[in-house]
């Protein structure tokens, strides 16, 4: 998932500012981040789900004790309550 996320920041970097070079290698880890989605199955893309998950529960924790000033905005919490309502059945997958 690190890779597929990495390389579509990248294309969403250079797109329009006339980087043909850093275009495609943005494209290349892309489909080489998809691929590696494909080959590895759905048992790890579950676990990935998990693990982003129990991440975040620690970025929000570590966010109420620093006591950010920064609201998250209505999109982020769309975000995690998907992410969240994805992991538990990830989770019943995953102990199945």
């Amino acid at each position: 998932m690190p890779y597929l996320l990495e390389g579509l920041y990248l294309v969403k970097l250079t797109r329009g500012q006339g980087k043909p070079l850093a275009l495609a290698v943005g494209l290349g880890a892309s489909l080489y981040g998809l691929w590696l989605l494909y080959a590895s199955g759905p048992l790890h893309l579950l676990m990935s789900v998990v693990l982003y998950a129990l991440g975040l529960l620690l970025f929000l924790f570590a966010r109420r004790g620093r006591r950010s000033d920064i609201a998250l905005t209505q999109l982020e919490r769309v975000a995690i309550v998907l992410l969240m309502a994805a992991s538990l059945p990830a989770m019943w997958q995953l102990m199945a």
